[in-house]
């Protein structure tokens, strides 16, 4: 790897942030010297995702489709979805977390915060599956938390009904050289909970910039987390109409291929 990166005529990674970020010790790997030396031919190119494939208009998976002009069709799928999982609680935001069950993800971090909100009223539901330790600890807090729906598995159309239903996707990644979950949640009109890092610092922007859509924290622990959470939590509570123009906003961003 390393005799690649010193021969290329360029070097290329999946974000901009991520190109930046291994140059440094924490995401270089022992190779951010030689990363820090040719960063002259280290570029970023932001991934995408495919706009037919992920598409709420037609998406044969979900309860009800939709566009960005009939958004208000989202909280059908959200009803619908949380009588499947057992949840009545329809006024409560729904947050939900897709992916690997790993350390990468911020499963630990993910455990401890959702620990702390346990019986209040908000509706979480987590799809994923990792080693048997982390598939373990996740189960453990679906029986712990009422509040907290569990399904350790690989399950693209129930990850479909969920970006369909949820307002708040969570992403609180270690690191994350892109990331495609909050790409395909926006698309949906589901808004991003994430850790400030790698593609996901390039793809959200937080609500209290101006244009700002999505809700940023930076150091990698319960508390910033929960401390997120809770801003998305006082939005969607305090700011329906704001919510659902920026709903609206983020559906319409452009994070193809094309682009």
């Amino acid at each position: 790897l390393k005799a690649g990166i010193v021969f290329a005529d360029a070097v290329s990674t999946v974000s901009p942030t991520y190109a930046r970020e291994i140059t440094t010790p924490e995401f270089g790997c022992g190779l951010e010297g030689v990363l820090k030396k040719y960063s002259y031919k280290l570029f970023g190119i932001l991934n995408g995702i495919d706009y037919e494939l992920w598409n709420p208009e037609t998406d044969p998976h979900i309860y009800v489709n939709y566009t960005d002009n009939s958004i208000r069709q989202k909280r059908i799928n959200k009803g619908f979805f949380l009588k499947d999982i057992g949840f009545n609680n329809y006024r409560a935001p729904l947050l939900v977390f897709i992916g690997r069950l790993t350390r990468q993800k911020g499963i630990e971090i993910l455990i401890k915060a959702l620990e702390k909100l346990s019986g209040e009223a908000l509706n979480f539901a987590i799809l994923g599956v990792g080693n048997e330790n982390a598939n373990r600890a996740i189960l453990e807090l679906g029986r712990k938390c009422r509040n907290v729906y569990v399904s350790v598995k690989y399950d693209e159309p129930l990850s479909r009904k969920m970006y369909a239903s949820a307002d708040f996707l969570l992403m609180p990644s270690l690191f994350e050289p892109c990331g495609l979950n909050q790409m395909i949640a926006m698309r949906y009109g589901t808004l991003v909970v994430a850790r400030q890092t790698g593609g996901l610092a390039d793809t959200v922007k937080d609500i209290e910039k101006p244009g700002g859509y999505g809700f940023l924290f930076k150091t990698f622990s319960p508390q910033a987390l929960l401390e997120a959470i809770r801003r998305a939590e006082k939005t969607y509570r305090e700011s329906r109409t704001w919510l659902e123009d920026v709903r609206k906003s983020v559906m319409r961003l452009d994070f193809s291929w094309n682009a």
